[in-house]
């Protein structure tokens, strides 16, 4: 599927109505790819019509619609590799991954970027599982917020230079987003609080991926690190620091290359991975399960996190719209204590599946 064919499908099941695709006509012009502002002159009944037809088309074999179930780790009927799953109207989209092995870690020289991603070893992904196609939303977080009640004012953000502000928020991060976007200004403890709050909603266990499970997500059935060749294609396949962050923030180590954002972009704004996921590298850094430590010495090789008791940092991975190019790639790892919050940082998570 095109990116601006998800776009607009995301647009037309926006949770609030504000937000949805205002007529069937702009869907429709969305949905081809032509200029939002063109009329289609067809009758209103046969563009609804067509409308339905295309969603249909576009969603059969794609898209499963599950029920909120009523036992957890259950087995959906269809639920094999590559299909979307929905436990909820609200929850977010799903991806069932495939089973596989692979070696994770970096080859690289041990400088001070690679050393945190050696050594290099094998790791089974032997349960199913499913991701989320994309980072959580601002929109999908407001509803968790609205249901708990949690407090969380106080985030990092950058305007030339990183800042603790009281009054930032996920609400308020220091630049213009909507629902559409990758929620931000979420500390590890808030991400893990969303995880557990889903799970009593939608009846299935919902966590944060394991370091190891987020790098087989990443690299999606090929050994490279990056899914873009020469540094000026990554706009092409992320929001990443690029020529029109560098306009905004002169000084930028930034990739040879426009992506149109200088901060977050809406999800699915970039085409999906080998495995259907959206937005790994780039947009926002999204926080894993594992506790953080300085390499792979003893890490498991069954794809599980490591955890330990008392545990200060976790370990975020992926990159920003704010990261220099050399640390935007499947392997390098970063961390902050788990009540950190900041403008770059998100998450996604997973569902576990039955065995």
């Amino acid at each position: 599927m095109a990116a601006h064919q998800y776009t607009a499908i995301v647009r037309a099941l926006a949770f609030k109505r504000s937000d949805r695709t205002p007529s069937v006509r702009r869907f429709l012009a969305e949905l081809s790819g032509t200029h939002r502002h063109h009329v289609l002159k067809v009758w209103p009944l046969l563009s609804a019509m067509l409308a339905a037809a295309i969603v249909v088309m576009v969603f059969a074999g794609r898209f499963h619609q599950a029920p909120v179930p009523v036992s957890r780790n259950a087995s959906q009927p269809g639920s094999a590799a590559g299909t979307v799953i929905r436990d909820c109207p609200t929850c977010p989209l799903m991806m069932i991954l495939p089973t596989g092995r692979f070696e994770q870690g970096s080859a690289g020289t041990l400088d001070e970027v690679s050393r945190f991603a050696s050594p290099r070893h094998a790791v089974l992904i032997g349960r199913s599982l499913a991701m989320g196609s994309n980072e959580v939303t601002a929109g999908e977080f407001r509803e968790f917020i609205a249901s708990t009640q949690r407090e969380t004012a106080g985030c990092n953000t950058y305007d030339g230079r990183w800042e603790y502000r009281e009054n930032a928020s996920w609400q308020a991060p220091g630049f213009a987003q909507s629902d559409l976007h990758p929620v931000a200004c979420v500390s590890w403890d808030d991400a893990a609080a969303y995880a557990a709050w889903l799970t009593a909603k939608s009846g299935y266990v919902y966590r944060l991926p394991s370091s190891s499970e987020w790098e087989y997500a990443a690299r999606a059935g090929s050994d490279s690190e990056l899914p873009w060749g020469e540094t000026a294609a990554a706009c092409a396949e992320a929001n990443v620091a690029d020529y029109s962050a560098a306009e905004r923030f002169p000084g930028w180590n930034v990739f040879p290359c426009t992506d149109n954002f200088v901060h977050t972009a809406p999800v699915g704004s970039f085409k999906a991975n080998g495995f259907g996921l959206h937005d790994l590298l780039g947009n926002v850094f999204e926080w894993v399960q594992d506790c953080w430590h300085d390499d792979y010495t003893a890490a498991p090789a069954d794809g599980s996190a490591r955890e330990e008791a008392g545990c200060g940092e976790r370990e975020l991975r992926g990159g920003s719209w704010f990261s220099a190019p050399r640390y935007v790639n499947a392997t390098y790892r970063n961390r902050f204590e788990h009540g950190y919050r900041s403008s770059s940082i998100g998450f996604r998570v997973v569902r576990e599946m039955a065995k």
